[in-house]
């Protein structure tokens, strides 16, 4: 029979095994990070679609009571009257009117400005940018077209709702982030379509549902539907 003392000797952790088991850990850290990126990444695009949903509904149910004209994304007067600067987006628009009362609504999580943004109203105003999903600046087909100017459009001129945008992903490169407006050509080679979701945008649509778009499904909208706009058609970012 050993003695106590060399039972106690070997039930010790030698530097060895102590080695050995931090760098089993700490590879198993290593393996783990692509896949908990992962899992992150798709949370904040579901919490995107989420957010686009939400806000796709409040614009919905702003046209029904408006005899079903949709909300412009900019207006400088109402009623002949100069608006305020922090009522002319349509976020503002919505908040005043109380279709919209979380502002975190108006930010996709995944990208600026959501985790650095100012409480309150001034992200979401024109004059403070705005920094929040873009609305898309479109005509009736055959009808004079403005890049400066947006107006009350009935929904009802929309031939396929399923795959005309209302609500999207965006970025402007004045201010390396989101901005609420997309225009045809991005005026002043500033406002794109951000694929920010592994390589794709999410998109609300006219039929009220959201879809997650490629850069070539972005190119088809351009080329299926240049008569709502100027026949530039919506870039993406990155540019290729």
């Amino acid at each position: 029979m050993k003695p106590l003392w060399y039972r106690r000797r070997r039930s010790a952790v030698s530097i060895t095994e102590l080695l050995i088991a931090v760098l089993i850990v700490a590879l198993l850290f290593v393996l783990a990070m692509p896949i908990a990126s992962s899992v992150r990444s798709r949370m904040l695009e579901a919490k995107c679609v989420w957010n686009l949903r939400q806000l796709g509904a409040a614009v919905m149910s702003h046209s029904a009571e408006h005899q079903g004209r949709i909300l412009p994304h900019y207006r400088l007067e109402e009623n002949g009257q100069t608006l305020a600067v922090d009522e002319r987006t349509w976020p503002a628009v919505l908040i005043k009117a109380g279709y919209v009362e979380n502002l975190d609504l108006f930010y996709c999580p995944a990208y600026y400005p959501y985790h650095n943004r100012t409480p309150g109203i001034a992200n979401l105003r024109a004059g403070g940018g705005g920094l929040c999903y873009g609305m898309r600046a479109w005509r009736i087909p055959g009808a004079n077209y403005h890049l400066s100017k947006s107006d009350y459009k009935k929904l009802s001129v929309i031939a396929a709702p399923s795959e005309f945008f209302l609500l999207a992903d965006s970025y402007w490169i004045t201010n390396k982030g989101q901005g609420y407006v997309l225009q045809p050509g991005a005026v002043d080679g500033n406002q794109f379509l951000h694929l920010r979701h592994r390589d794709r945008a999410n998109l609300f649509f006219a039929d009220g549902s959201v879809r997650s778009y490629t850069r070539a499904d972005v190119e088809k909208i351009n080329q299926t539907q240049a008569e709502y706009g100027n026949g530039a058609g919506f870039p993406c970012w990155p540019k290729l």
